[in-house]
């Protein structure tokens, strides 16, 4: 929390024994919160924050580029006046970085799950929208094939024909342009939440099933 008694985002680094190295706070007049942070070929990292301190209104997406030790080499926001909520990046097979979330299409709407790919510099070069604004969709996260396919996972009543929100996988070409969706789940409220490659050419998702006849939680 900085002086005004909002929340910053943090980062921290620490050596192999856990000892401090160098922290750095990022914020403003309002709540900012980091999600992930990767470093790059070469030692810089980029880190993704949601942000009320920056941007067009609402939440934001912030991407701020660091140095090996901590400085800011730029910082921008991706949004507009509605919600919108960043759970990761991605660094793409070309080197571009891809966020990825939840935003608001209208005011007060669902969240439709998005994707955006951003150079090395900040600059966007495409942001696309899955599912509908009617129903609910999210991304938690994301992998590509060797083709360079996206490969998104999260939760969405889209993609299952509008019944209780399952786990969501969907599929776009190398731009990011829908190819399918899927849902996967029962009665309940069922997520995925991390995806990787299998050695099949496949894929394992992690998350949460929820068994409706138990009334309990189950994570995979």
């Amino acid at each position: 929390t900085d002086s005004s008694g909002y929340n910053n985002a943090f980062v921290l680094k620490i050596d192999g024994a856990g000892n401090y190295q160098w922290s750095k706070s990022i914020g403003g007049v309002d709540n900012d919160y980091a999600s992930m942070i990767k470093q790059m070929p070469g030692g810089n990292y980029i880190l993704t924050s949601d942000t009320r301190s920056n941007g067009a209104g609402g939440y934001d997406v912030e991407l701020t580029k660091l140095d090996p030790s901590g400085n800011i080499i730029w910082q921008n926001t991706y949004g507009d006046s509605l919600n919108n909520g960043c759970q990761g990046i991605y660094i793409s097979n070309d080197g571009y970085f891809i966020s990825y979330g939840e935003t608001e299409i209208a005011p007060g709407s669902y969240f439709d799950m998005f994707m955006e790919k951003i150079d090395t510099n900040g600059v966007s070069v495409w942001k696309k929208y899955y599912g509908d604004s009617n129903r609910a969709d999210a991304c938690f996260s994301i992998v590509q094939n060797n083709a360079g396919e996206y490969f998104l996972t999260g939760y969405s009543n889209t993609f299952n024909g509008g019944e209780a929100m399952d786990l969501a996988l969907i599929k776009t070409d190398v731009d990011g342009n829908f190819v399918w969706g899927r849902g996967f789940g029962g009665q309940g409220v069922d997520i995925g939440y991390s995806i990787i490659p299998s050695l099949d050419n496949g894929f394992y998702i992690s998350g949460k099933y929820f068994d409706v006849e138990f009334n309990d939680d189950q994570y995979y």
